[in-house]
């Protein structure tokens, strides 16, 4: 229906993700006919690398306090996608919520704010070497990025907002500030460097 090319989309995808930190990998795809009752159906199966954790949208929703050193991490993490694609020359195209995982590591992390901690892009399938944002439509990825940014944002500051440390303050301000920044950058626009951006942070 879509006409795409599964067996080219996984090559991208692997090619896309070799030799990153925040690019889920993949390890095999396949192609079977599976019998549902009376119809026969071709399954498309792409077999990623299992990320213990739980989907970006999943953490902004559930009212459970995060630490600002996490919430740092996971800032740090989206800027860290967005440079790996960048050196790929790629745009993942659907940077939503669901499609990030907060994964849980069990191997400390060198320089990290938060070294069990590591948010990872997944569901590659719009990956492409342009954007596919559309002003009425769909976020490219650097404005659901400053989408993410304001969300976390909010989880700094919305328990109980009368005993956060400056500290705190401080790292809503930051990200509120990327956030109202990245919303004004337009493709064709000088995008900010990732590494800038986390310096920031």
């Amino acid at each position: 229906f879509f006409k795409k090319d599964f067996e080219a989309e996984c090559k991208v995808h692997r090619q896309a993700a070799e030799n990153t930190q925040h690019l889920v990998q993949i390890n095999d795809m396949l192609t079977e006919e599976v019998n549902f009752g009376d119809i026969m159906l071709n399954c498309h199966v792409a077999v990623l690398d299992w990320l213990d954790g739980e989907t970006l949208r999943d953490m902004i929703l559930r009212n459970k306090p995060v630490v600002a050193n996490t919430i740092a991490q996971i800032a740090c993490d989206l800027f860290r996608i967005i440079e790996e694609l960048n050196a790929k020359t790629e745009y993942h195209n659907d940077l939503k919520g669901d499609n990030i995982i907060i994964e849980t590591l069990k191997q400390r992390r060198s320089d990290a704010l938060d070294p069990f901690t590591r948010a990872v892009a997944i569901d590659l399938g719009s990956l492409k070497d342009e954007s596919q944002s559309d002003a009425n439509r769909r976020l490219g990825d650097l404005h659901q990025v400053a989408k993410h940014l304001k969300s976390l944002a909010r989880l700094v500051t919305r328990r109980n907002p009368d005993n956060i440390t400056s500290r705190n303050w401080r790292l809503a301000g930051a990200l509120e500030e990327l956030a109202r920044y990245l919303e004004l950058v337009k493709e064709a626009d000088r995008v900010p460097r990732p590494a800038d951006c986390i310096e920031l942070i």
